[in-house]
């Protein structure tokens, strides 16, 4: 539990690449992590019934985040959709490269019928696990943040993200400073170490849409992508 957010604080400073899938890139065991805290891992526990669980505060939404990394003059500029239904029991987390105007799919984390499907189209292949709890994207959890010892943590000031009054905290860890701010479960914003001109990690909702019909499709390997069961 003490190294949750430490583990997403290295994830959130490191690259994303990985040509294979199948294997566990850091950002993607940071988001398992932090998922985990909060009873959203693919690793957690399943409640006893659908019923009992309630990862968000409302049916379902589309979330658009904004990522921008910038470290020593190199910058990463990333696009994630979250789309979530009966109440986060059914989850979708898409990634995109955005470069030159363009933006590339290359991820799609979801879960399905008891299964977590990890793809890349990026790469044209994926795996395929056994979902012992619910979602893939990281839920806010201020009390259980605060009740992590030796964090420093600090409750903020809200702050309106999408016109939505978001509550927020800071805490250190031993991989350095992360600020975190939330809405009905639903992390809104997050910021890992100390924010210079040359150094950024950002991740922010740009929209979010509430009480949506979920396409589909959202739940579906993507065509050309190879999955292996695991």
């Amino acid at each position: 539990m003490k190294k949750i957010l430490s583990i997403f604080s290295i994830a959130l400073l490191c690259s994303c690449g990985n040509k294979d899938a199948g294997s566990t890139t850091v950002v993607d065991a940071a988001k398992d992590k932090a998922a985990e805290m909060s009873n959203g891992a693919a690793n957690a526990t399943a409640p006893a019934a659908e019923s009992d669980f309630k990862k968000y505060d409302i049916k379902s939404g589309i979330v658009t985040f904004e990522t921008k990394m910038e470290m020593s003059g190199i910058k990463i500029n990333k696009k994630t959709v979250v789309y979530f239904d009966n109440y986060g029991i059914k989850e979708c987390e898409e990634t995109y490269g955005v470069a030159n105007g363009k933006e590339t799919l290359e991820k799609r984390n979801f879960v399905k019928d008891g299964f977590r499907y990890s793809c890349s189209p990026e790469y044209g292949n994926g795996a395929k696990t056994k979902a012992m709890g619910y979602g893939v994207a990281a839920r806010f959890n201020m009390k259980e943040a605060e009740s992590l010892k030796d964090s420093q943590f600090k409750k903020l000031a809200d702050e309106t993200i999408c016109g939505k009054t978001c509550n927020g905290f800071s805490m250190v860890t031993p991989s350095g400073k992360i600020i975190m701010y939330g809405w009905s479960g639903i992390t809104m914003k997050t910021m890992v170490g100390e924010q210079t001109e040359k150094n950024k990690n950002e991740v922010i909702a740009i929209k979010i849409e509430e009480n949506v019909v979920i396409p589909a499709d959202k739940f579906e390997v993507p065509k050309d992508c190879k999955m292996t069961d695991m």
